[in-house]
């Protein structure tokens, strides 16, 4: 009977955290909406918009053809990854079989190639757009917000960049000989 009991609370319990559960995912309460907002309409999280908005110190006006831009390159962006992921699939398809023509697979590597040379281009393109419409005092406020925010991105958790630059690692414990390009090491201190 003790038995029974127990068993009859525990899938209480089970049903009514999964309840709990479900209302969390489908509502978004909690960590979801830590109040985090933008005020670009399909955003959840303020990013690179908000950031160099506030930091460049955008009008209402520079803020609408900000807005614009960022829709026109969202549009082109996600063209693009797609036509990638397209690539992609059809580059490891054509390893499917016994014997991949490599032709094909060339075809597909130069393709991808010219994809990402894109994807580049249509950044590149993107941020000189933003800077036009900055005044001179707030280009200069633009060049140090995109370095800044380049520094954010190379340090952010998970990159794998985020390692200093070769030249301020330590040499590796085993290496006895100086490099050529190095020259003799540097005279004792007296």
């Amino acid at each position: 009977m003790i038995e029974l009991r127990f068993w009859k609370l525990f899938s209480i319990l089970l049903i009514t955290l999964n309840i709990v559960l479900l209302s969390v995912l489908w509502l978004g309460i909690g960590y979801f909406k830590q109040g985090v907002t933008s005020s670009f309409p399909d955003r959840r999280t303020p990013l690179a918009r908000d950031f160099l908005i506030k930091q460049v110190g955008f009008n209402v006006e520079q803020t609408k053809q900000y807005d614009i831009l960022i829709t026109l390159h969202r549009d082109s962006m996600q063209r693009m990854t797609e036509v990638g992921r397209l690539l992609r699939d059809s580059l490891f398809q054509a390893t499917i079989g016994d014997k991949p023509k490599q032709e094909s697979v060339s075809k597909y590597l130069d393709a991808i190639g010219e994809n990402q040379k894109q994807i580049e281009s249509i950044t590149y393109n993107h941020l000189i757009q933003v800077k036009r419409i900055c005044n001179e005092a707030q280009k200069i406020k633009f060049d140090s917000a995109v370095n800044e925010f380049l520094s954010l991105l190379k340090h952010a958790p998970g990159n794998k960049d985020d390692f200093p630059p070769r030249h301020q690692q330590p040499p590796p414990e085993n290496r006895l000989q100086p490099r050529p390009e190095e020259g003799p090491p540097p005279p004792p201190p007296f």
